[in-house]
C-alpha cells in the first residue's frame, strides 16, 4: 500500500512530474471505481 500526504510535497516540482502524478492518479482512480474500493481521508494537523 501507498501513501502520500502533502507534507511530503515541497512544491518544487516541475509541470512534467506533476503531469506523470497526474496520469498515474487517474490510472488508480479510474481502477478501483469499478471495483467500488475507493477511500478518501481529509487529515487536519
Amino acid at each position: 500500500m501507498f501513501s502520500m500526504t502533502f507534507e511530503e510535497l515541497n512544491g518544487d516540482y516541475s509541470q512534467e512530474r506533476m503531469d506523470t502524478v497526474a496520469k498515474a492518479l487517474e490510472e488508480v482512480l479510474t481502477s478501483a471505481l469499478p471495483q467500488g474500493c475507493i477511500t478518501v481521508g481529509v487529515y487536519e494537523a
